[in-house]
């Protein structure tokens, strides 16, 4: 798994937006030489073709496929904004995650970020920690054991399981979409993989 350095962390920060708190991530790469400055560029303009935001006070905007090139080593940072940042329209975000991935390495990082969106203690105490050892700790845990499944299950009058094929799965561009739809109707919805939900 990827080992996030406390170096790439930087807590208490303010932006005047979200396109500026995009550039401060940037820069948090940048400065510990895992990107070209210019990714900031490439960051923003990922951002216009979807916005990244997760839910919970946190986004994870990433570069440009096309970009790759300016990739110099995977990394992930993450900027703390204690007084939020408004993103699309009304979320409000504390926790920037900065991705900049030449691999698959980050994965896993993302899959603890699920336990954070489905916590909202853990998110705010994330949002407001001054300790950037307790940022790290969060996104590189070990998963926890989860109960059978059969005893967790929740019983739903209709389900459907539906099979994400490909390299990235249901990664942040699909998975946003994914969300905006599913937030027009009432109901519950479940997303489930390698044994986490």
């Amino acid at each position: 798994m990827l080992a996030i350095d406390e170096s790439l962390v930087k807590l208490g920060l303010k932006a005047s937006g979200k396109d500026d708190a995009i550039r401060q991530v940037a820069l948090i790469l940048s400065s510990n030489n895992c990107v070209d400055p210019s990714y900031a560029e490439s960051m923003l303009g990922r951002e216009k073709q979807t916005a990244t935001y997760l839910g919970n006070g946190i986004a994870i905007p990433h570069g440009l496929r096309s970009d790759a090139n300016m990739i110099r080593r995977t990394a992930i940072a993450v900027a703390q904004f204690p007084d939020g940042v408004y993103w699309s329209g009304t979320e409000k975000v504390y926790l920037v995650i900065g991705i900049a991935a030449k691999s698959d390495e980050h994965i896993q990082v993302l899959a603890n970020l699920t336990a954070i969106l489905q916590d909202e203690a853990a998110s705010a105490r994330l949002s407001s920690t001054s300790q950037a050892s307790v940022i790290v700790e969060a996104l590189t845990q070990s998963p926890r054991p989860t109960a059978d499944s059969k005893e967790s299950e929740i019983q739903y009058p209709f389900a459907a399981d539906v099979q994400i094929r490909g390299h990235n799965g249901l990664h942040a561009r699909p998975a946003t979409e994914f969300s905006r739809v599913a937030r027009r109707f009432q109901s519950d919805v479940r997303v489930r993989f390698s044994g986490k939900s």
